[in-house]
């Protein structure tokens, strides 16, 4: 009983840990039965969505303890444990493992405490379910265990260190780098990776992409946002989360951040038409689904949708193909579609009311770009000021777009050697320090340096990966013909927020300038153009319409319960099968290894004896001297010597091979009377 309470003392607390559920001795019957399950379910949900973004639908009605629910399965689980340690399979006692699992699939810590007492719990149990007479030696070793458990974590620095072990995360990244390429494939620029010393996108065919309009496209797919020294990475889960109620209102609103640029376009009178795109991933990354600039569906069936930046395959799923629509090409003209949009709203045209709501559901999410998408650490502006020179005066916003875009790419392009063969790296340099001090690189290291210095610039800015449908690709296709998009098509480039209009690609490596068909610079973009007639006085997405801020948590976008449960109930499954499996395995190996052991170093009349018996039940044939030499060890008082059981085992192989042969021989006679 004190075993398995201590199995669910640790079991618990790892869970509580897990999903941020306070249990301590004051707490333990507050809360009510109903409203602590919401309560438990809610923060589970918060901390699922904050983690790994698993939106769950939160319910209504939780309090402030779940304290009452905690204590009960405390008292289940012990109750559970209790019948499995006195069963003495030491097997069952891997069901409690679990919190492992789920924090290793949703990278979630379990604390040091509830680690603690899990381990030296289990150990313990381990012990008396092998040694049942030594019961006061395994309870002093389960607590000489706990108290060294939790004494260590009390050491400075000990608790931290376990935490987020350095060693465990290089492990864990390398595993689950190898694990994802095994399962979702490549895309040959790695999703951010900026330690490949060498471009190599391979051969054969990404993509195949048919569409009811043909025409040329960028086709977004790995966004990154923060720059961490050899690598770009998504934004953490949690600011997609937090950022949940600020999308679905947006939603809600009809502003489409995704697609942004097309919207524009639309609202400035450009003819618009819907393009029906279907793409089926061949050869290519299946985590992201490509998507084009001008997109117009808010969601794509069977991905998650990471606040409107990029789309992902549900969790431990793999996209193979889908199908969405989008407007005309607007990222080839949206100089003028900014010019445009903000000639309307000042010259109050017919189309100036809605151009305004357009334009405040804009200002949220531009608030929300600008807190997320010009970050520059300060050793990389430091880096950027001694190579770029200075940034320009902020004081009243960013740099003018087009002398942004015309300083980046004309220092890029006559400052620096586009070559896709790196060499051996020299020195501890992180990508951008290298790309700036060797002047050379491909489109990662050039769409890496332009991102920081749209940054630097005061303009948001992103790093992209995906790959190009180009004029020439596009041009006599019918509609409904697919277009084969091959693997070395894959580009990595930079994307800018243009205020009101939406994030767009700036083209900066030299090979693909002029590749795809680009804005017409020469139109006026200067931020005067872009000053809005209303004030914007939002801060973190909160103003005087409440219909933006009020509700929504109830209508965030939903994974169904019922989904995450069955997908819990087969991982559980799956862990019992597989524990099986391993029992059966183990058991076989195990009897065979104490057959062997019994055979060639037990006693020679057991060791005869046994032989003998073991070669009735494999009906292996047995001569009639054998057959007296086994009776003998059975059943006689004369000894049995030495070399009496090595010629047992010797004829034991020998009726082995003898009896393998006549099976065959069986078989291929069954075999030609049947053909007959």
């Amino acid at each position: 009983m004190l075993l398995a309470l201590a199995v669910s003392l640790g079991f618990w607390l790892c869970m509580g840990h897990l999903f941020g559920l306070s249990w301590s001795p004051g707490e333990m019957f507050s809360g009510g039965l109903g409203s602590g399950l919401c309560t438990a379910w809610n923060q589970a949900a918060d901390i699922l969505g904050s983690s790994d973004y698993i939106l769950l639908t939160k319910t209504a009605g939780g309090g402030d303890s779940a304290g009452l629910v905690l204590t009960l399965c405390f008292l289940g689980t012990a109750v559970l444990a209790w019948f499995l340690i006195r069963s003495r399979r030491l097997w069952t006692l891997l069901i409690f493992v679990f919190p492992a699992v789920l924090g290793a699939a949703f990278q979630m810590s379990l604390g040091m405490a509830g680690t603690g007492v899990l381990a030296a719990a289990l150990l313990a149990s381990a012990g008396y379910m092998k040694l049942p007479d030594g019961f006061w030696m395994v309870v002093i070793l389960a607590g000489a265990l706990t108290g060294f458990c939790m004494l260590l974590i009390q050491i400075p620095g000990i608790s931290n260190l376990a935490e987020r072990p350095y060693a465990v995360r290089e492990i864990q990244t390398a595993a689950s780098g190898w694990f994802r390429d095994l399962w979702y494939g490549t895309n040959g620029l790695g999703n951010g990776n900026l330690t490949e010393r060498e471009r190599s996108a391979g051969t054969g065919t990404a993509l195949e992409v048919t569409m009811s309009v043909p025409q040329s496209m960028y086709l977004r797919g790995f966004t990154g946002d923060m720059y961490t020294g050899d690598s770009w990475e998504h934004l953490p889960a949690s600011v997609y989360y937090n950022a949940g109620n600020l999308m679905y209102w947006l939603e809600q609103k009809d502003f489409s951040p995704a697609g942004q640029v097309g919207q524009a376009a639309a609202l400035t009178g450009q003819e618009q038409g819907r393009n029906q795109i279907e793409i089926t991933l061949k050869d290519a990354d299946g985590q992201y689904a490509y998507i084009p600039y001008e997109i117009q569906d808010a969601e794509i069936e069977n991905t998650r949708n990471w606040g409107n930046e990029f789309f992902t395959s549900q969790k431990g799923s793999r996209i193979r193909s889908y199908t969405c629509s989008a407007n005309d090409n607007s990222v080839k003209s949206w100089t003028s579609i900014a010019g445009e949009l903000f000639t309307d709203a000042q010259n109050q045209e017919a189309d100036r009311e809605r151009i305004q709501e357009y334009l405040l559901n804009e200002s949220y999410y531009n608030e929300f770009v600008y807190n997320n998408y010009t970050y520059i650490s300060k050793s990389d502006r430091k880096l950027l000021y001694q190579s770029f020179g200075s940034g320009g005066d902020q004081l009243k916003g960013h740099i003018d777009y087009k002398k942004a875009i015309s300083d980046i790419r004309s220092y890029l392009k006559d400052n620096f050697i586009y070559t896709e063969n790196l060499g051996a790296k020299a020195g501890q340099a992180d990508a951008l320090e290298e790309f700036l001090s060797t002047k050379k690189g491909y489109d990662v290291q050039f769409a890496t340096a332009a991102t920081l210095l749209f940054r630097y610039y005061g303009i948001p800015a992103r790093y992209v990966e995906g790959y190009l449908i180009t004029p020439e690709d596009a041009d006599g296709v019918q509609p409904g013909e697919t277009i084969r998009i091959m693997r070395d098509r894959i580009h990595a480039w930079t994307e800018i927020y243009i205020d009101g209009v939406g994030f767009v690609p700036v083209e900066v490596s030299p090979p693909y300038e002029g590749l795809m068909e680009e804005a017409d610079m020469e139109i006026g973009i200067s931020n005067n153009s872009l000053l809005r007639t209303f004030s914007r006085e939002n801060t973190g997405g909160a103003s005087e319409d409440t219909e933006l801020i009020s509700g929504g948590d109830e209508e965030k976008q939903q994974l169904v319960p019922y989904r995450l449960i069955l997908t819990v109930t087969v991982c559980v499954l799956i862990l019992f099968l597989l524990i099986l499996a391993a029992r059966i395995l183990y058991r076989r190996f195990a009897g065979t290894l104490k057959r062997k052991r019994l055979f060639q170093k037990g006693e020679p009349k057991i060791a005869v004896s046994a032989i003998y018996g073991y070669m009735e039940r494999m009906h292996y044939p047995i001569s009639g001297e054998l057959r007296a030499l086994g009776n003998r060890a059975a059943y006689s008082r004369h000894p049995v010597s030495e070399a009496e059981r090595k010629q047992m085992l010797i004829c034991c192989k020998e009726a082995k091979k003898e009896k393998k042969n006549h099976d065959r021989e069986c078989r291929k006679r069954e075999k030609k009377k049947n053909k007959i």
